[in-house]
């Protein structure tokens, strides 16, 4: 069997990397500063602005 890779797919790809890699990015700078207002789970035990996960 032969797989081509196209110049489209090799695109494809490299824009879905650099966008999930962008968005993952966005989604921790904007969702860290923010978790004192208790909108995402303590699921970080070593967060600084959450004084109640003393675990480790």
């Amino acid at each position: 069997m032969n797989f081509e890779i196209s110049s489209m797919d090799l695109l494809y790809l490299a824009l879905s990397v650099i966008g999930y890699a962008a968005s993952a990015t966005l989604w921790i700078y904007f969702a860290a500063p923010r978790q004192e207002l208790d909108t995402l789970p303590s699921a970080d035990p070593g967060s600084i602005t959450s004084p109640d996960s003393t675990r480790s």
